[in-house]
This record gives structure tokens, sequence and C-alpha cells, in this order.
């Protein structure tokens, strides 16, 4: 009797205890929208929010409140919250998004796109909150950058558990507004997924394993898959438990057959003892699935391959959306790799994907995917992508930081009998992840040089404006020769410079001075900069006309070509200046005389392209033997393309020789 009279005492405190928090009120962080993606060159933290919630039953006066922690903001005198109701704080109060938005801010900083800890004083200095978000597993992925934001699904559950969070169904989030995600059930979460085999055969049946927290409230689960691209309405299979503890318990379903080059999605329904259902992954998510690729190995081919999913709709979805997806085999001897989620979409000439983060393309965040025959956007049409794959590896030879660029067999997906199969350029993109996968900090400010305007594309640290590229430009844009000569040794990695201007100069890259570039700038303390090369379809001549293989040694200067005024060009903001110094500009003299004997040579130019040939072309011969396709066009771009460039290279080097001094230590040879 005594013991139920004590449990009853419990049970009114804590009802009691309940009913005043909802009485009197207690504002709490509802939603953060910490990593909008970028618009184009507009950073997406402009459009930044944090969203407070008052669930009480009475209006807060917020007067004296302050952001103490992450970002910084005091709440001005007289600013209420009613009752039920939602304030919005923002980092970017005049930006277009909140026009005819009742909205208060600027707070000072900005959300960390990484996740940090964020804190709410009241006027007293004690702490409203105190919550700490993250955009790691096993947090939501869908606010990190892929237009979500983060949604806390019920005011009462603990702000640092990631169990409360969700990525919001709706794009850009909810603010001022109820969230998309309220009612949504917080437990269980995914543990683990295992898929055995992990690289299933055509003749392999699949088992899906699948690991829960909070197993005492689930009461069964339902796996539903679908082959992407091809299902029109997902299958089911009710999985069976195989193991439980007190914090986990682990579901498996076994899946049948699926044919070769299939990539087959899945997700769980998870029923709760209260009747209640959870589908997991969360639909919002940029992969709201597991993965896996059946693949039997009958692709014979001496590159590597990339499967292309196209944004295709998935029916596994409450409400159904185009999803794209990639599948790489890197080498006949290693397993294909499933990226599905990646972001297939079309750009100006080709694809680009974007990878999500996590799941990086072998640490690459996107990649460009050139047609096999370009239609637009190229002047030298089908030899392009042979232009450019040999300049980059030209340029990395000179030892210039330069994306890598390989050819890859290319299948669409979901793959037929009559599916074509192309030999397409893969570029690495130049971006935050190109930098740290070449050593250089993806904190630096990274710069395209280009001919529109404006001629400077700000690609990291948007928000900071173009003043680190125009101090440089003002810097070099001084007469006094002496105070030029101090800027490019305090400023420039002149040896790097000086290999540039070099290899654009022996390659003919009419465009990589004027534009066609990116610059970095080091973000440490004596942080120099650094160029970069980009768009190379103009090198080795473009075409075999003379005027290109004549490029003067004086075009970095002036930008003057000979006898074409097609090919002359504004001089490079940047290389025109550096070459004004007459120490630099002899130094780059010599550096053309002793390439010549070094890496502009037709002995290794063409070993390198004998090389190319022979991989390009026994490759097609195998893709025909296997698709039954007629590639004689493919045989003669491969042929005439590399013929072009081998004639430009000849001729490159005989101007040269003619043009550029002989040193005493060569007078022997000439």
């Amino acid at each position: 009797m005594f013991k139920n009279k004590y449990y009853c005492i419990i049970l009114l405190t804590v009802f009691m205890i309940l009913d005043a928090v909802h009485s009197f009120g207690e504002i709490v962080l509802n939603e953060i929208h910490y990593n909008p993606p970028d618009n184009h060159l507009e950073d997406g933290s402009y459009r930044e929010f944090m969203e407070l919630y008052n669930p009480g039953r009475e209006s807060l006066d917020l007067s004296g409140y302050r952001f103490v922690e992450g970002v910084f903001y005091d709440f001005p005198a007289g600013t209420q919250i009613g009752p039920d109701s939602y304030l919005v704080v923002v980092r970017v109060p005049t930006h277009s998004t909140w026009r005819n938005k009742n909205v208060l801010g600027p707070y000072a900083g900005k959300l960390s796109d990484s996740g940090e800890t964020i804190s709410l004083e009241r006027p007293d200095g004690s702490l409203a909150f105190r919550v700490t978000y993250s955009d790691s597993p096993p947090w939501p992925l869908g606010p990190d950058g892929y237009g979500a934001s983060l949604e806390r699904i019920a005011w009462d559950l603990p702000a640092d558990d990631f169990h409360s969070w969700r990525a919001s169904l709706q794009d850009e989030g909810t603010p001022g507004s109820r969230n998309s995600n309220v009612g949504q059930i917080p437990r269980p979460m995914i543990q683990a997924v295992d898929i055995s085999p992990r690289h299933p055969l055509a003749n392999d049946t699949v088992t899906v394993r699948v690991g829960f927290d909070t197993p005492e409230i689930i009461a069964g689960a339902t796996l539903f898959w679908e082959r992407a691209g091809v299902s029109s309405t997902p299958q089911k299979v009710t999985m069976r438990e195989v193991s439980a503890t007190l914090s986990s318990a682990t579901y498996e379903a076994v899946l049948p057959l699926s044919p070769s080059q299939t990539v087959v999605r899945c997700n769980v329904a998870v029923q709760l003892t209260d009747g209640g259902s959870v589908l997991l992954p969360h639909p919002a998510e940029p992969a709201p699935f597991f993965s896996y690729f059946v693949y039997d190995g009958e692709v014979n081919t001496r590159l590597p391959i990339l499967w292309l999913l196209p944004p295709t709709v998935s029916r596994l979805l409450p409400s159904p959306r185009p999803i794209s997806g990639v599948v790489c085999l890197r080498s006949p001897d290693a397993a294909p790799e499933v990226f599905d989620g990646a972001e297939v979409r079309d750009s100006y000439n080709g694809q680009k994907v974007r990878f999500l983060k996590g799941a990086e393309f072998y640490g690459d965040r996107t990649i460009n995917i050139i047609p096999e025959t370009p239609v637009r956007g190229t002047n030298p049409g089908s030899s392009a992508p042979f232009r450019e794959h040999l300049g980059f590896w030209f340029y990395r030879e000179m030892n210039i930081p330069s994306p890598w660029a390989e050819f890859y067999r290319m299948i669409a997906l979901p793959r037929s009998s009559t599916t074509p199969q192309a030999q397409r350029l893969v570029i690495q993109q130049v971006n935050e992840q190109f930098l740290l996968l070449n050593n250089r900090s993806p904190q630096g400010d990274l710069y395209k040089l280009v001919y529109s305007n404006p001629n400077w594309e700000k690609h990291t640290n948007k928000d900071e404006g173009t003043g680190s590229i125009e101090d440089l430009l003002a810097l070099l844009n001084t007469r006094n020769l002496q105070m030029l000569r101090i800027a490019m040794e305090s400023s420039l990695e002149l040896d790097e410079f000086l290999r540039y201007s070099v290899a654009s100069v022996l390659t003919s890259n009419w465009d990589g001075f004027w534009n066609n570039n990116w610059m970095y700038l080091d973000p440490g303390p004596f942080g120099k900069w650094e160029i970069i090369p980009w768009d190379l379809d103009w090198l080795w001549g473009s075409t075999t006309r003379e005027l290109y293989a004549a490029m003067p040694t004086t075009f970095p200067i002036d930008g003057v070509a000979i006898g074409g005024t097609q090919a002359s060009r504004n001089p490079g903001p940047v290389t025109s200046k550096i070459h004004r110094d007459a120490a630099f500009h002899q130094q780059y003299i010599l550096s053309l005389r002793d390439e010549l004997n070094r890496h502009f040579t037709e002995e290794k130019l063409f070993g390198k392209i004998d090389e190319m040939k022979s991989l390009l072309t026994t490759d097609l011969r195998l893709l025909e033997n296997q698709t039954g396709a007629n590639r004689a066009a493919r045989y003669q771009h491969i042929e005439q393309g590399y013929t072009e460039i081998q004639t430009f290279i000849s001729r490159r080097i005989e101007y040269l020789h003619g043009v550029l001094p002989v040193s005493v230590e060569q007078w022997q040879l000439y």
C-alpha cells in the first residue's frame, strides 16, 4: 500500500513539473539551417537561420537574452514570442529569402558546417539552453549542404540526442512555421547494415541484415526493395529477428536473384509495439536507402568502368522523387563500388557528378564527364578529350598542381541489351577536396579566372568577398619594378608560376593566361598564391594551322598571336605583370629551352600518345566484340586526333628551336 502511494506521489510530481513547463514555458531551439547549399557564386551561409519555439501557454519576453556560443546575438528590448509560436534569427536579414518576413538578426559569426554547440543565455547569465549538433553519423546528412534544414521532431525531446532531429522534408526547411517532421517517431534508428555477399553475382541470393537500437519497442520489420530504374512497384519481404541484446536487435531478409549490372535499393519499415511504424532511412536523406550492385564481370575492357544511373524515381519513398547514382570498377581485380545518391546532372558539355560527404569518389567530391564526341563548348571537336587528357598529364609532369584526367568505359543504367557503351574522359573538379588531396588547405581562397563578368569567380569563402585577389592585383600593378619584384617574391609561388608559363607556352595554351585557370591562396600567415590549369581543350594547337605552332614566347606578356588575330588574347591579369620582371622573364626563356630537352620532346610526348592510342583502340575492339557495334568513326577520331597533336608537337619544337637562345652549355649540340 505504502509502495503504491509512493509511486503515485512521484507520478503526480512529474505531471506537475511537465504542466509547469508547458504553462510557463521556456524557449527551445527548434530548427537549424546550418549549411544551406551555395547558390552558384553566392555563399549558402547567407540563408542560415535558427528557429526558436515557445511551447508554453504564455508569451515569453526575450529582452536581454543572448546567443553566447556558436554564434552571437543580443535580443533587443521588447522582443516577445507568443505561446505556441516561432521566432527566426537569421545571419543576413537583408537577403531576399527573408523579404516580407518577420525575422531577427544579423547574428555575428556563422553556423559551423561540421557541427558545434549553440548556447542561449538569459539576462541574468543563466543558461536557457545549450545544444550541440553534428553533421557526422548518426546525425542526419541531409542538412549538410543538400537543401534540408535540421528539424527537431518534438520540442520536449532531448536536444543533444540525434534521435530528436531529422532532415526537413521541405527544401530550405520551415522557418517560422510548424516543422515538417512533427509527429515523426524518434526511435528506433539504424545502427548497422550488412549485405552478404557484399558484391553479389547474378546467381546469388542476397542476405540483408539491419541492426536497430531500442529493441524493446520493436514488434517486427519489413524490407522493401526495388531494382533502380526497373521496378515499377517496390517488392517487400518480412524480416526475421536473428539476434537481440538489451541495446540492439538485428533483423534479416533474403532477396532473390537480380540480373548483372543492376542497382538494388532497400529500406525498412519498422513496426512498433504500440502499433506505430517508422520508415528507415529517413526519406529526406540524400540517399534514403542502402544499395548494392549485382555484377558478373562480363564487361571486357582495358579501362576503368563507370556506370551512370541518371535521376531515377524511387518508389520506396512516401513521396517518390528522382535520385541518381554511380557505380565504379577501377580495375579488373577490384570489386565495383556503389555511390548511390551521388548527384548526376547535365552540364554545358557533358555531366557533372557530385558525391555525398563521407562517400567521396576515392577522395573526390566532384568529377566532370566529357562526351566521347563533344558537340558544344569546345573548338577542336572530337579531338578535345585527347587534348585535355594529354594536357593535364603534361602539367602534372611539369610539377604543377593539376586535376587528374582519365578515360573510362561509360555504361548507362538501367542496363539493357541495347545500352550503348562509350569511352569518356573523366576530369577531377578543382574544389576543396582537390586542395585537400593535393596537400593544400581547403580553408584557402580559391578563384576561377573566366572571361565573363566577374572575371574572378570565388569558389571558397564566398561570403568574405574578393578582397584577397584584388589586393594581389593592386600589388602587381605597380610601375616600380623593384616594388614589383618584392610583391612577386612575397605573394607568389614563383617557381610554380614559372613552370605554369613554360608549360602553357610549350603547349600553346592560348586561353591559359587571360582565362581558364584557378588561383589559390594558402591561408597561412605567410601564404602565397598558386596557379592551377583548367579547361585544356585548346592545347596542342587546337588545329594544325601554323599560327598555333608559332605561338610567340612573348605571349604571356601581351597576348598577341602571330598571323591570326583569332588566337590573340588579352594579357593575363597576373601572368602579364610578373613577366614584366626581367629576371623572371629571362628565367622563363631559359626554362623553355631546358624543357625542350626534358619534358617537351618527341620521344616523351609521342611515347605517351602511342600508349594512349594503343589503350583506346584495344579497348574499342573489345567493346565492338562485346556489343556488336561498329565504331569505325571512333577509330578515326582517335587516329586523327592524336595525329593532329603529334603534328603540332613537331612543328612547335621546330619553331621554338628557331627562336630560343642556345645556352653556353649547349653550344656544342647546335
